[in-house]
């Protein structure tokens, strides 16, 4: 289980097995950063927004500086007002 073989996962569409190889990886390592936003973005396009938003939090928490985990973030928040508003 590591944070390489989950993306290989995600982008065969495999995204409960890359949930899966992600949770080890933050069990392993929680200060890692890229594996709670890797996480997050796996949640977001399952549609675990709530789940997502935490990953990305804690990702930015861990690298303030990481661009992307922002982004993601902001827009795990704008697709779950979108679901909460209908």
């Amino acid at each position: 289980m590591d944070r390489y073989r989950a993306i290989s996962l995600k982008m065969l569409s495999c995204d409960h097995a890359a949930i899966v190889d992600l949770n080890g990886v933050v069990m392993r390592e929680p200060a890692n950063a890229r594996a709670h936003i890797d996480r997050g973005s796996v949640r977001r396009f399952l549609g675990d927004y709530q789940g997502a938003i935490k990953d990305f939090t804690q990702g930015i928490a861990l690298d303030p500086m990481h661009l992307s985990g922002r982004r993601s973030n902001r827009s795990a928040l704008d697709l779950r007002a979108n679901v909460d508003a209908h």
